[in-house]
């Protein structure tokens, strides 16, 4: 009989923590220990480093290759989806809205729920939520649910998908090779970018914009070059594949360089870019809730959806026979705009508004698709809306609109200047740049996506609890400095006029 002290319990980490302190003691410790210890460990810290680098870069390879064929078959079937939709009579596509909503709802509702909306949310919250863990069911689901909206008429994009196929194949070749969790996080997001810069055809900046539209004012290097890697790859997977990028392939008027002296109309360009972006958000934040407090059968929603785009599109047709160009990507917009032949945009300066409303009803009402390619649309066509306020070249305001208004609404304004380089020159670079980083600053801290993090505040003047998501979390509260300024003022004017 033994009267010692009770043996206390060791949990499974624990013990692998002990035994590795273990190991480290025996074989690792003798081999830093005694002369030229400095030096060794250097050796060591640079030997662990390029280790990493290896590993890493054929896992972001891999990576890459899984999501260009993922996007690339995805761009391939919904091209050939719209294109059979095109040589339909008018009157039985604007018809389609509904049963494409329908078909979508009951696709979402009984097979993978995770695949509403816009799709890049949902990934956004796997990656911090559910340390990247993503059923499989989603990638086929999400590809299917986003051609049936699209080709039907719903106002969405091809990134969204992009993402989620991409983040959904990373995330099951990661549980094939039993990664941890945190390794199982990052290749996701190698994934989210190689679905990103394979769907863009710009390959760094939709790398970038894979990492950095995780958080608010947030980059996580440790998974940079991997995502670099990734997106480089699956771009060239795509290409390889046939696909086109139409973004890529547009002919540029030749223009002016911008001038200097045109400093504060870029200034006030900006502002007005982050408006237009702060309307945007707050509409789709509108009707996203308007759809959720419906108590209707969940697969109706859509349909509901497709209903209204059709009385819309009605009502537009009244006036011009051109009302198919809010429905679906409005790629032929989109180039007609940064190309200077603006003639060819329907309503004018007044489809910034319409674009708006088409794409919040298509994702509010729980269409799949993503969100990107719509923000290009109103970015571009914000830009005929702002020449007629400044007096500046109207197509190259419509260049700026497209990355100023992304980096807005996606609060990505790194990324969206290094797609303006991509895009338009590097003689755009730095009105580019300023142009995004005024709307940035002036959208507040807001997004399409909800369910990114705050990561920073963008003014001193205002509180944010960082580590909410954007969706949950209230805008702003004024600091206490700001309370007592504004205060003073108050207190200053009454004194002046008493």
């Amino acid at each position: 009989m033994s009267f010692g002290p009770p043996q206390l319990r060791v949990s499974p980490a624990r013990e692998r923590e002990l035994d590795l302190k273990r190991l480290t003691d025996k074989h690792v410790k003798p081999l830093l220990s005694g002369e030229g210890e400095e030096l060794r460990m250097r050796f060591w810290e640079e030997l662990v480093i390029l280790g990493h680098i290896l590993r890493w870069s054929l896992l972001a390879t891999i990576v890459g290759v899984l999501s260009g064929t993922g996007t690339a078959i995805f761009l391939r079937l919904l091209h050939v989806g719209i294109g059979w939709v095109e040589t339909l009579p008018p009157t039985v596509r604007l018809v389609l809205p509904p049963l494409g909503g329908l078909l979508t709802g009951l696709l979402i509702h009984y097979f993978s729920p995770q695949s509403a909306g816009h799709g890049t949310e949902a990934v956004i919250r796997a990656v911090h939520k559910n340390s990247g863990k993503i059923p499989l069911s989603v990638p086929p689901v999400k590809m299917a649910a986003s051609i049936i909206s699209t080709a039907s008429g719903f106002s969405v994009g091809k990134e969204g998908p992009a993402a989620q196929i991409g983040a959904g194949l990373a995330s099951f070749f990661s549980w094939c090779l039993n990664l941890t969790p945190e390794e199982r996080r990052k290749v996701v997001i190698c994934g989210i970018s190689g679905g990103f810069a394979s769907v863009f055809g710009t390959p760094i900046a939709g790398a970038l914009f894979g990492v950095e539209v995780l958080f608010l004012g947030k980059i996580m290097y440790e998974v940079l070059y991997p995502s670099l890697v990734a997106g480089l790859v699956a771009n060239w997977t795509a290409s390889k594949f046939g696909v086109i990028y139409p973004f890529t392939h547009w002919s540029l008027p030749d223009m002016r360089p911008p001038a200097l002296d045109d400093f504060p109309y870029f200034v006030a360009a900006g502002v007005l870019f982050g408006l237009v972006a702060f309307l945007f958000i707050e509409m789709l934040s509108f009707f996203t809730r308007l759809f959720r407090r419906m108590r209707f059968w969940a697969p109706a929603k859509p349909m509901i959806g497709g209903v209204l785009l059709t009385l819309f599109a009605f009502e537009l047709s009244l006036f011009s026979d051109r009302y198919f160009d809010f429905f679906g990507l409005g790629t032929d917009t989109i180039k007609n705009a940064v190309s200077g032949t603006h003639a060819l945009i329907v309503f004018g300066a007044a489809a910034v508004f319409l674009k708006m409303l088409f794409t919040s009803i298509s994702l509010g009402s729980g269409g799949s698709g993503g969100i990107v390619t719509p923000i290009f649309f109103i970015g571009t066509t914000s830009g005929l809306l702002v020449a007629n306020l400044l007096p500046l070249d109207p197509t190259l305001l419509c260049q700026l609109g497209f990355t100023a208004v992304l980096a807005a609404c996606a609060n990505t304004p790194i990324s969206a200047s290094v797609m303006a380089l991509e895009l338009f020159g590097p003689s755009h670079g730095w009105v580019a740049a300023l142009t995004v980083v005024i709307a940035f600053l002036v959208v507040g801290h807001r997004s399409v996506y909800e369910t990114q993090i705050l990561g920073l505040r963008k003014t001193d003047a205002l509180l944010v609890r960082s580590g909410d998501e954007v969706g949950t979390s209230p805008h702003f509260r004024l600091s206490y400095s700001m309370i007592w300024k504004l205060a003073r003022i108050r207190h200053l004017i009454r004194k002046l006029f008493r």
